[in-house]
């Protein structure tokens, strides 16, 4: 047993890591496995080696030429040289014919990657120390051979081009372009200059070349098995962060423009932190250049850069076609956007094997918050097909959870195509019922947005279905926009008088404040609306109390006159300027929470409020088609439990948005006839404008909706019974059933798929029930104020109503507005 296991770890582990310590620990650990009595210790130094696995690159990378994205300046470089170099790079790179290059550059590179290959150093006999110490001189004497020099030269100079810093010298450019790569593999000596800082760059990066690192492996196609946990961080440099713990004012400076400016005031104040501030700004930023632009990481290799990401791409691009990905990640490589190329690739290719997510609620990992997912994830390389379904269990919280078969499904390709047809991201689901009713729904109901889909060669293979002609935006960023911002107190200091929530200031004014002069020019300060004012169908949710955000009391409420005091207001200029570039003219604006989480008591919180100014975490959504329906809809029970299948994190972005389950305006269109109202808008129409209209500040809505009078009197009971109706009506719309109550099947349903949806909800109301029932908090308050789940039991009883209703072929009658 023992010297089975001394073989293996001899022979097939391997391990590498940035950290020179962690790589003698590893060594360490190993040979303490793998002790053999009478046996001297393994020889590791060719398997286990410290450096970075995710920067570096591949014979086929070099070949292809260097790409001109490798000349970006970045801090330090001279750009008029950077310009330079690019165009002489793009001139050297030659002509592409056949899709081939056809130069001396790639036979040149080629002759390279063809020299000796090292001997087989795992055949070499390793059971005595004389056998230990020839294998290492084997080695060390492979190092320093002219084949394995010039071939690892080649590759950090690739690499070197992107990152060494290009500057001009009286006329001389000095950079590393094609054909400096060419020279050197034609036999021409590198400038000594050159040569150093390639060997300097390669040292502060620690490149990692894999096919020269372990030729055995490459020569066999790549790896068997790559497992590991990465580092769960992004690339870019944190100022917070990096200033915690040498200058804490700054990391602590209340909001980016001032820290910004703290940050600058250390070129005078303390230059050498400065310097080394600049410098390893350089190497975050040299680090991410080579990850975004060298065609190593072409499906995460974008946008903010989580280590994790590219380290799973580059684990699944060292295997080999029939080996295997196993790393525990954060649960957003299925979710995220930046992350959905990736997982596009796995789902196309058929090479997903498994993905298990996990709550941290049991302190799996004790360093990291409770909330905080991650996922085991099992794959393939995606050259050849290897699971037709994958499995899935989310919202797992031990190892145990995996083997209960209500939380364990499957989902194919075309599932989830289906359910995420723009990303191609992974729906949510916590049991088997919920990945069947989510299927079954987006049988019947598409996506808000669908997006326009190009071939490879860019022509369109499908339109772009947008039936509410929506738009995105959001206004002012809370931290690069907040120079824009002033407060109450800086307001009244310039003279201003408070109407409402709005400033009026008669005439510019400069405040001497501790950072220095801060203007405030004439004219109305606007109110600065922010996503935690404002929750469903009420726009006065919360208001400012200087810092302090507090519940706006039901009294004010009823108050028509009464207005939410934000924590900052933004010069009406400034605030026209962001609607005249969205192209909104309205009094009124819509969006929702940007910060939820599938876990809050509600997760979608949409609402109107008053054309204003609005922080980034209130997104906007622009549509001129039935406003109203839209809000009620998004509003809804019923979608807000389909879109608690849509994401794991915390953030509810646009490309989520897109693809939540919405129904058509024409839908609204129809009519129903147990439903007492020509269409089904003419039901939605009053019960939104009253939920809605009860402050002065909403009347450029109310009219829009048909109503010039006055707000309606805040009644909690009747909102209460007004949005009741509403939730039970969108459940008949979502879960549409027969006269007898049973399901209807869609068009495009299987009859597997239809006979899997009665099985798991035998009738619509069966899934009605199911759903109110994972809203757990607003079951305990219910439970907690009225001693019964008053919100479930109120929507079932109008939702029976209305079948009771449509099966006697009558109207449904309401209290409300007879």
């Amino acid at each position: 047993m023992q010297k089975a296991l001394r073989d293996v770890i001899g022979r097939c582990i391997y391990g590498v890591d940035i950290n020179p310590m962690s790589v003698e620990l590893c060594k360490v650990s190993l040979w303490m496995e793998a002790m053999e009595a009478g046996k001297p210790l393994s020889f590791l130094d060719h398997h286990v080696i410290c450096a970075n696995s995710l920067l570096g690159t591949t014979p086929k990378l070099i070949e292809a030429g260097l790409p001109d994205e490798a000349f970006a300046a970045l801090d330090g470089d001279d750009k008029s040289a950077v310009t330079i170099l690019k165009k002489r790079n793009k001139a050297e790179r030659g002509v592409r014919r056949q899709g081939l290059l056809a130069d001396e550059y790639a036979r040149a590179v080629h002759a390279i990657h063809a020299l000796a290959a090292p001997i087989d150093f795992d055949a070499m006999p390793s059971d005595t120390l004389a056998q230990i110490e020839a294998k290492e001189a084997a080695f060390l004497d492979y190092q320093a051979s002219e084949s394995f020099r010039k071939k690892k030269k080649v590759c950090d100079m690739w690499c070197a081009a992107f990152v060494t810093r290009k500057r001009d010298e009286g006329g001389n450019t000095l950079g590393i372009t094609q054909n400096t790569i060419r020279d050197f593999c034609l036999g021409r000596p590198l400038p000594e200059e050159l040569d150093r800082q390639i060997e300097d760059v390669a040292s502060k990066y620690r490149f990692l070349h894999w096919n020269i690192a372990f030729p055995e492996v490459a020569a066999k196609g790549g790896f068997d098995v790559m497992a590991g946990n990465p580092p769960w961080e992004r690339i870019k440099i944190q100022e917070k962060e990096w200033f915690a713990a040498r200058v804490p004012a700054i990391a602590n400076a209340p909001n980016a423009a001032e820290r910004k400016r703290m940050i600058l005031a250390l070129k005078k104040e303390d230059p050498a932190l400065y310097d080394a501030f600049l410098s390893d700004l350089r190497v975050s930023a040299g680090a991410s250049h080579i990850l975004r632009n060298s065609g190593r990481y072409p499906l995460c290799g974008c946008g903010d850069i989580n280590m994790y990401a590219v380290f799973a791409e580059n684990m699944r691009n060292a295997v080999n076609s029939r080996g295997r990905v196993g790393c525990i990640v954060p649960s957003g490589i299925a979710t995220d956007d930046t992350t959905k190329l990736f997982f596009q690739d796995m789902v196309v290719t058929k090479s997903l094997v498994s993905l298990f997510d996990f709550e941290n609620r049991m302190k799996i990992f004790p360093g990291i918050d409770s909330r905080i997912k991650f996922s085991l994830l099992t794959a393939g390389s995606g050259e050849k097909p290897i699971a037709d379904k994958a499995e899935f269990v989310f919202f797992a919280h031990s190892a145990g959870d995996l083997d209960d078969q209500e939380k364990r499904f499957t989902l194919s390709p075309d599932d989830i195509a289906q359910m995420n047809p723009n990303t191609l991201t992974c729906p949510i689901f916590r049991s088997r019922k919920d990945a069947e009713l989510t299927k079954a729904v987006y049988r019947r109901v598409p996506v808000l947005i669908r997006e326009e889909k190009k071939n490879a060669v860019g022509n369109v293979v499908r339109d772009e279905l947008n039936p509410w002609g929506i738009q995105f935006n959001r206004m002012f960023d809370m931290s690069n926009d907040s120079a824009l911002f002033r407060t109450y107190d800086q307001l009244l200091q310039a003279g201003g008088e408070l109407h409402g929530n709005r400033f009026a200031v008669e005439r510019d004014f400069l405040l001497q404040t501790e950072t220095g002069p801060l203007d405030v020019a004439a004219g109305e300060w606007l109110p600065l609306y922010e996503a935690k004012m404002v929750h469903h169908y009420n726009h006065r949710w919360a208001t400012y109390d200087g810092l302090d955000v507090c519940d706006v009391s039901t009294e004010q409420l009823a108050d028509p006159e009464f207005s939410v005091q934000p924590r900052y207001w933004v010069h009406q200029d400034h605030v026209q300027r962001q609607l005249d570039n969205m192209g909104w003219n309205h009094g009124w604006l819509m969006g929702w929470r940007d910060i939820t989480n599938s876990t809050n008591e509600r997760t979608v919180i949409a609402n109107t409020i008053p054309a204003t100014a609005v922080g980034d975490k209130f997104l906007l959504i622009f549509s001129q088609t039935m406003p109203e329906q839209l809000l009620a809809l998004l509003n809804s029970f019923a979608s807000d439990y389909f879109a608690r299948q849509k994401f794991g994190g915390t953030s509810l972005k646009f490309y989520l948005f897109r693809q939540l389950t919405v129904l058509t305006p024409e839908t609204f269109l129809q009519s129903i006839s147990w439903l007492g109202t020509p269409t089904i808008a003419d039901f939605v129409r009053p019960r939104v404008l009253e939920l809605t209209y009860n402050a002065w500040d909403m009347k450029p809505f109310a009219e829009e909706l048909g109503n010039d009078g006055d707000p309606y009197i805040w009644d909690e009971e009747r909102r209460f019974a007004l949005r009741c109706e509403l939730d039970a009506l969108f459940f008949h719309l979502y879960l549409p059933a027969n006269a007898d109550g049973s399901w209807k099947k869609a068009e495009n349903e299987t009859p597997q798929e239809f006979a899997a949806l009665k099985d798991a909800f035998p009738t619509p109301r069966d899934a009605v029930d199911y759903i109110m029932d994972t809203f757990p908090i607003r079951k305990k308050k219910d439970i907690a104020e009225f001693g019964i789940y008053r919100t479930k039991d109120e929507i079932l009883r109008v939702y029976d109503a209305m079948q009771v209703a449509m099966a006697a072929g009558s109207t449904f009658n309401t209290p409300l507005f007879s």
